[in-house]
């Protein structure tokens, strides 16, 4: 079993923050964990702190991995706690049984190996630091279709439960490893939070964009209809209005079948249904209104007002994104550091460029604002033959929006054409700002606003041969393989391992 050490801030906080430290002990304790709670010693509260400290390390270096407490960052004794954690502590895991038995892959080839199994129970048999990336499409507990793989008891479960395998994706992968992981537009907020709360940095988010959603949304006029029919107040609308148009009508001195003939040119049962079984309709009633003198007041039993004031209403938006995580394991040191010792902790940026435009660009000054002459001594353009020689860049630099090509269609009609500035300096003289004499942007080319973002094939229902099947059962929520090849290669070091 997993052993983790809850970590978090103490110091200046009432009951030295100890009732979270227990409750955070109880939910991973109920997960599954074995769990190492610095709030449990037993040393007194006054307690030097370096001795304190000293007794928690030691807890730490017993277990396998490190859960966080929201605030860690601001304390000291927890950062150097996430620090200890972090070491390697031995250069070789022993593998451990799932389910009694030894895990072994349900596929593997060159490329891939492929587990069937709790993601959890699988995790915890990956050793430390042995990962460069994590992309995952988790849950999103929506009820999907109605099944249980995708329903919690509350929203706060749902966030424990993303805490416990993010808790695990932490240790698998190497500092500075970067996790992207799909949510739900109602949920994510758990989503990140539980990320977060896992230990990861949350950098960013990514907004996946598509036109072929389908809104699941109640009619609100029907259901209020529905309610009426259900509870007989339909009935008794029915009773009334005919009552109402029986006794105007007796009062009028006329027949159902000269009403009829009234309001609706034909001598026919009209009438009659109206005073047994039938609402006259909206459109008919300002007729039947005017032959038989009914007052106003009246409307409101034809029209069933509780309704039709409603109609037009709904209760949930078309869905037309999925929002992406970004989060990134601590890095150990710089990040320069972390590249240089993991190759870990930087995003793909070249290779993942959007389109393949062709530009030449060199930064030819970044002087600050010191009154310098541009080009002078010390300043950044007199070392130009260093950083400021020409580079080309294919393709530009990669967004945090995502399209499919309805989305793009859209935006293109929208924006119209529009034409890249290319060669045109900035204004500003030298001294001024920082004096940067080219934007990093021209681009030759022109076309619609799409063009500045990734496009991607959306699809509702994956190909076929991209869906794996289970027990003759083809799964539901597959994403298109060229986002995920792009989202792949944008957070995993060339011959890096993903899981």
């Amino acid at each position: 079993m997993t052993r983790l050490y809850v970590a978090g801030p103490m110091s200046g906080l009432p009951e030295f923050n100890y009732p979270a430290f227990h409750a955070a002990a109880a939910r991973l304790r109920a997960a599954g964990y074995e769990v190492e709670n610095p709030a449990e010693n037993t040393k007194p509260l006054d307690t030097p702190w370096a001795e304190f400290l000293t007794d928690a390390l030691t807890q730490v270096l017993k277990s396998d991995g490190i859960a966080l407490l929201p605030g860690s960052h601001l304390s000291r004794g927890a950062r150097l706690e996430v620090h200890v954690a972090l070491e390697p502590r031995q250069a070789h895991r022993h593998r451990r049984a799932v389910g009694g038995r030894a895990m072994t892959p349900y596929y593997e080839d060159d490329l891939v190996t492929l587990y069937h199994g709790d993601c959890l129970d699988v995790l915890r048999e990956m050793p430390d630091a042995s990962v460069d990336s994590v992309v995952t499409d988790p849950p999103y507990a929506l009820e999907f279709m109605g099944r249980s793989w995708d329903g919690w008891s509350s929203p706060a479960a749902f966030q424990e439960w993303c805490t416990a395998w993010a808790t695990e994706c932490l240790r698998v992968l190497k500092p500075g490893g970067h996790m992207l992981a799909f949510g739900g537009s109602r949920t994510w907020h758990r989503l990140a939070g539980g990320i977060e709360d896992a230990g990861f940095e949350i950098r960013d988010s990514i907004a996946w964009l598509y036109g072929s959603g389908f809104p699941k949304s109640m009619d609100v006029a029907k259901a209020i209809d529905a309610r009426a029919s259900v509870n007989g107040e339909t009935q008794r609308r029915v009773a009334l209005v005919a009552e109402v148009i029986r006794s105007h009508r007796e009062a009028k001195g006329m027949t159902p079948t000269e009403v009829s003939e009234a309001v609706v040119g034909t001598r026919s049962g009209a009438c009659w249904n109206w005073e047994h079984q039938q609402l006259p309709s909206v459109e008919m009633w300002p007729e039947i209104k005017r032959v038989l003198n009914i007052a106003d007041v009246y409307d409101g039993l034809i029209e069933g007002d509780r309704a039709k004031q409603w109609e037009g209403w709904g209760t949930a938006l078309k869905p037309a994104f999925e929002p992406i995580v970004v989060a990134r394991k601590p890095l150990a040191g710089t990040v320069a550091a972390n590249v240089l010792a993991h190759g870990t902790g930087a995003l793909n940026i070249d290779g993942c460029r959007v389109g393949d435009e062709v530009r030449h660009a060199a930064f030819t000054s970044l002087a600050p604002a010191s009154g310098n002459r541009l080009g002078a001594a010390g300043t950044q353009e007199a070392r130009r033959g260093t950083q400021g020689d020409p580079k080309e860049y294919v393709g530009r630099w990669p967004t945090n929006v995502v399209l499919d090509e309805s989305q793009a269609a859209e935006l293109d009609e929208q924006s119209g054409v529009t034409v890249s500035r290319t060669g045109k300096p900035r204004g500003a003289a030298a001294g001024e700002g920082w004096g940067m004499t080219a934007t990093g942007a021209e681009y030759d080319d022109q076309g619609g606003a799409s063009r500045f973002f990734p496009v991607f094939r959306y699809e509702a229902k994956a190909p076929r041969e991209e869906r794996p099947r289970v027990d003759g059962v083809a799964h539901p929520t597959v994403k298109p393989l060229d986002l995920m090849r792009w989202l792949v290669r944008l957070v995993t070091p060339r011959g890096g391992r993903r899981a």
